[in-house]
């Protein structure tokens, strides 16, 4: 089911593109990395080659082609995941313009925060229906707790354009914690008493 939902709101042909940016130039893998996770490709198969890359980068691979990865996917067991001979070498010769990085990144950011967002939304929802009738959580509470929820995933989409500001990152990574905190007393969890930066 989760599945189905990433796929309404991926854009495969972004994902791909960035892909095959890391395939160009490995030094492309380090500008992607400081503002996307791997966790923002919603395609299973792109995440899986997205790992990969960062895996070989660790190794100390100066340098990418089709034979390296899918030597490395067959060693791993993953080829079939990550779509096969054929898959992995479009991507490598997708057409790519340094101009058009910045785009590829923003708009794949974009597409993994409306995924993000529909999540959050839906477990808010469920925890309305849930104590729809309670008479101990009021409707400011719930408000509240969609507020503060939401306002963590514009924060942590701000930090992730601006990963060099490591003050600015401090004071959102605080508000970050304390929205987050609003979120989980509304939704019934019990505070976190981990000091902040453990």
């Amino acid at each position: 089911m989760s599945e189905k939902i990433k796929d309404l709101f991926c854009r495969p042909v972004y994902e791909r593109a960035l892909l095959a940016y890391c395939f160009k130039l490995p030094d492309n893998y380090y500008s992607i990395s400081s503002m996307i996770s791997e966790e923002d490709f919603l395609r299973p198969e792109h995440k899986m080659m997205y790992l990969m890359l960062g895996a070989l980068i660790k190794r100390g691979v100066s340098s990418f082609d089709g034979a390296l990865i899918i030597n490395e996917a067959k060693d791993n067991g993953v080829l079939k995941q990550i779509g096969g001979y054929e898959y992995v070498n479009a991507i490598i010769d997708m057409e790519v313009s340094d101009e058009n990085l910045e785009y590829y990144i923003s708009k794949t950011l974009d597409a993994s925060t409306k995924y993000k967002l529909h999540i959050r939304l839906e477990k808010h929802r469920r925890s309305l229906e849930k104590n729809s009738q309670s008479e101990d959580i009021t409707s400011a509470e719930l408000m509240d707790s969609v507020e503060a929820d939401i306002m963590d995933l514009s924060m942590q989409s701000k930090f992730v354009k601006y990963p060099k500001d490591r003050e600015y990152g401090f004071v959102e990574r605080r508000r970050s914690v304390a929205a987050i905190s609003i979120s989980r007393r509304a939704c019934g969890e019990k505070p976190q008493t981990k000091p902040l930066g453990e």
